[in-house]
């Protein structure tokens, strides 16, 4: 079989390669040490024979937060076969659903690596997995089915200024650990359809997925308090991944009205798996903290408007409601939540150069994350980019640490 794919390979006439070479560095506010490094040498190749195409992209790896600090990323490899009315793809690859701008509602296909946090772009968010996608185009509709034979979960991020962190209220005193989690690694099979159409001007797209909750939330904490009463920093957490299967229901849609777009996009999940009160149980040296769980229904809505005008601008701003239907009190996962996000980008007329600002607010804790990018254009193939991230609010946040993840970074990126 090896041998047959090989040939099969080797079979194609002509083949595309594209990628890139690029050095990220990034420096904190409070100090002029290298927060961390890295470079990356990508390439992307698609080689196509009649029906048949095959793409792969993978790079070499170095940075400073990872572990090993060199390494190779598949990060797509698959096969896709192109028939009039049908097209089926198999192998690693990565999906996106939804409109949300620089952040997860409907778009639950793929794992999340949050080395970054949402720093980089949602494509170098999302890890590739294997699946089978096919997608069927009849009478002016599109149907896309989706098999996940194999459950992959978000990356555990335990080093570096962006790892997981949980926070505990002892004494009514917020402080911070890492969360090291145990994963059942033997849940298989997510399946996803995705119905897209029109009807005059208006695109919208149905969504079902049925699959595991990919939010990351402890469903067994472990603390002995007695003897580590208060393990700031690198204390630790003995955490279980929820492994609790839930349906998606979606919908989104899209209305141009001359530069203008209106956009909406919604959801219900069933059930939402969520912790409550925690409490000690144990005695003595084996007194521990734990967590209860409980479970619902949720809402998820977002509401948006795009702008595109003159000089290249273009405007975002989106609302975003999570809302948990009959819910039961808990200090560890509120009832609703609230988030805003607006974007800016433009060029800057007489200069091969532009801006890129994104922000995501949390509109109840007062609280979010901000990058402004200014990018030059030496050649077409040589980019510069530099710019500012920074975590804004009264508190330390989901987002990360609010004195600890200010920083500003340059990038140079040549692109072949």
């Amino acid at each position: 079989m090896k041998k047959l794919l090989v040939i099969w390979f080797l079979s194609f006439l002509s083949a595309q390669i594209t990628g890139l070479a690029e050095h990220y560095e990034m420096v904190p506010f409070s100090s002029s040490d290298s927060l961390q490094r890295q470079d990356r040498f990508r390439i992307n190749l698609v080689a196509q024979k009649g029906i048949y195409s095959f793409n792969y992209s993978g790079e070499l790896v170095q940075e400073s937060i990872s572990k090993p600090a060199l390494f190779w990323d598949n990060r797509e490899a698959y096969i896709e076969l192109a028939f009039p009315l049908i097209d089926i793809r198999a192998g690693k690859q990565k999906i996106e659903w939804g409109l949300i701008n620089g952040w997860f509602l409907s778009d639950r296909i793929n794992p999340r690596d949050m080395r970054y946090h949402l720093t980089r772009s949602l494509n170098d968010v999302r890890v590739g997995i294997m699946m089978v996608r096919t997608r069927m185009h009849l009478f002016g509709f599109s149907l896309e089915g989706i098999w996940n034979p194999k459950i992959e979960y978000n990356p555990i991020i335990d080093h570096g200024p962006w790892r997981e962190r949980d926070v505990d209220w002892t004494n009514d005193t917020p402080s911070l650990f890492i969360l090291k989690d145990i994963y059942d690694k033997n849940l298989k099979n997510e399946f996803g359809l995705r119905l897209a159409g029109s009807v005059g001007r208006l695109q919208y797209r149905l969504m079902w997925f049925d699959g595991y909750q990919d939010e990351l939330w402890v469903e067994y904490s472990n603390i002995n308090w007695l003897t580590n009463p208060d393990p700031i920093g690198d204390g630790e957490i003995q955490s279980y991944k929820m492994t609790n299967r839930q349906t998606f229901y979606g919908f989104d849609c899209e209305y141009p009205l001359g530069s203008f777009s209106l956009q909406g996009e919604f959801g219900y999940e069933t059930p939402f798996w969520y912790n409550t009160f925690p409490s000690f149980v144990g005695t003595g040296s084996e007194l521990h903290y734990q967590y209860g769980m409980n479970k619902s229904n949720r809402s998820l809505s977002m509401i948006g408007i795009k702008y595109s005008g003159l000089l290249g601008l273009h405007l975002n701003g989106q609302w975003i409601n999570k809302q948990i239907l009959d819910y039961t009190t808990s200090d560890k996962f509120p009832a609703t939540e609230e988030y805003g996000i607006f974007s800016a980008s433009g060029s800057i007329p007489g200069l091969n150069a532009g801006i890129d600002y994104w922000t995501l607010s949390d509109l109840k804790r007062e609280g979010g994350l901000s990058k402004i990018e200014l990018y030059y254009l030496y050649t077409q193939r040589i980019i510069v980019t530099m710019g500012i991230h920074t975590v804004w609010g009264n508190e330390d946040h989901w987002i990360g640490e609010f004195d600890a993840n200010d920083y500003y970074f340059i990038k140079g990126t040549f692109i072949y």
